[in-house]
């Protein structure tokens, strides 16, 4: 059993300053997404025998699909407060590639996957504690329950799903330091809720709670602006106790169970800004 969800953005940014107190930015994405899975599949349901199994494989499927976020930033005239509005909006992906099929009563062929990814709001407020020390606190809401619903397409129809994803929040922290006027130190930690209970988790999506710690650095040129990052993330156990029916009306049901312990993912990140 293999799966690995991938994705990439191309990211434009606008803001404007409408006056001293309020700006607004708009950020339009193309966001690129692929897919490989494989999974074992039982040739007799009614007694299992892994040397008779058969194979699925969505091979790289993938696809194009555009994003948007709206900000908005309030600054009260003489005060060391700043409140910030974040809205991004949902994403439908629908996946197109070739499926691969071993030993089962169906032959290779195209593969769709559609579904979206959520819709969120960020809420953000900043307090200039020293002319140097600023700090934050933020708070985020996401609709995980839109990611919930997808549909499979391996040439006999279309299929529908539903995870059981619930919508979540995520809250956090942090401070900017300012070692220069040109470099910027940023530090950070937050809470992510878990999107799906013991219940409903699967093993090709093995999410839970999520503890973030991450650091990153900021330069300032004339009209370019670059930053290095890192994040550490680390997720909690989960378990996975679920029972479905092998086919529909078939009566013969199979139960997956498992554990997940809690592992520890590393993200490097880099950007680049250019000021007109």
């Amino acid at each position: 059993m293999t799966t690995r969800l991938s994705g990439a953005g191309l990211y434009f940014s606008f803001g404007y300053e409408l006056n001293e107190e309020w700006a607004l930015g708009l950020s339009l994405a193309a966001i690129y997404t692929t897919l490989k899975l494989s999974r074992a599949v039982s040739n007799t349901p009614n007694n299992p025998y892994p040397a008779t199994d058969g194979k699925v494989t969505f091979d790289d499927i993938d696809d194009w699909s555009p994003q948007a976020a709206l900000g908005i930033v309030y600054t009260p005239k003489d005060s060391q407060w700043t409140l910030g509005l974040v809205y991004r909006s949902k994403t439908a992906v629908d996946l197109k590639g070739d499926l691969e099929a071993k030993n089962l009563p169906f032959s290779s062929g195209r593969a769709e996957v559609s579904f979206d990814m959520p819709e969120a709001y960020e809420l953000g407020l900043a307090y200039q504690y020293t002319e140097k020390l600023k700090v934050f606190v933020q708070a985020d809401y996401q609709l995980w329950s839109q990611f919930s619903d997808y549909t499979v397409n391996i040439g006999a129809g279309t299929d529908a799903y539903d995870r059981g994803w619930r919508d979540s929040y995520r809250v956090a922290l942090g401070a900017q330091f300012e070692l220069t006027p040109q470099q910027v130190i940023f530090v950070g930690t937050s809470y992510d809720m878990s999107p799906v209970t013991d219940k409903n988790r699967t093993f090709d999506a093995p999410t839970d709670d999520q503890l973030r710690l991450s650091a990153s650095y900021h330069h300032r040129l004339d009209t370019l602006d670059f930053s290095l990052g890192l994040s550490l993330i680390q997720s909690a156990s989960g378990k996975v106790d679920q029972t479905v029916e092998v086919t529909p009306g078939s009566g013969v049901f199979a139960r997956t169970q498992g554990d997940f312990s809690t592992f520890n993912l590393i993200f490097v990140s880099a950007s680049l800004e250019y000021h007109f």
